[in-house]
C-alpha cells in the first residue's frame, strides 16, 4: 500500500468509525505503530482529523474550517467577475465594509485610487 492510499484508508477509517486505536490501524495497513503513528502526526497537521492519547479521532465537519490558501485558489474566476462587477458601483468619497474573504481580497485590488473610507473586520 503506497503512503498516500494508508492515509486515504486512515481517514475513511476515523471518518466511519469516529475514532480508532494506533494497535488496531497498525494491524489494517500492516505496518508498525511508529508508523502509524507519524501518518497521524502528519494527517493532524494538515488538519484532517485528531489525535488522542493512543489514536485519532474525526473531526467535526461544522469544526472544519477551510484554509484561506485553498479557498482564495478556489474559484477564482467567479470571484474576479464578481468584483470586477461590484468596483463599477463604487464611487469618490464612498463608504464601504469589506470582511476578510478571498472576494473582497479581488474586489480591493480592483479599487480605484480615489477618496474611499474603507472599515474591515479586522
Amino acid at each position: 500500500m503506497l503512503v498516500a492510499e494508508r492515509y486515504q484508508h486512515i481517514l475513511r477509517l476515523v471518518n466511519e468509525r469516529g475514532s480508532i486505536r494506533v494497535a488496531e490501524l497498525s494491524q489494517l495497513c500492516k505496518v508498525t505503530e511508529e508508523t502509524i503513528r507519524r501518518d497521524l502526526d502528519r494527517l493532524e497537521s494538515e488538519g484532517r482529523l485528531l489525535r488522542s492519547y493512543g489514536g485519532a479521532m474525526r473531526i467535526s465537519p461544522e469544526a472544519v474550517e477551510t484554509s484561506y490558501q485553498l479557498r482564495e485558489a478556489n474559484q477564482v474566476s467567479e470571484k474576479q467577475r464578481i468584483s470586477l462587477e461590484a468596483v463599477k458601483h463604487v464611487a469618490p468619497n464612498d463608504r464601504i465594509v469589506l470582511d476578510a474573504s478571498t472576494t473582497t481580497w479581488h474586489l480591493a485590488a480592483l479599487l480605484p485610487d480615489i477618496p474611499l473610507t474603507v472599515l474591515t473586520n479586522r
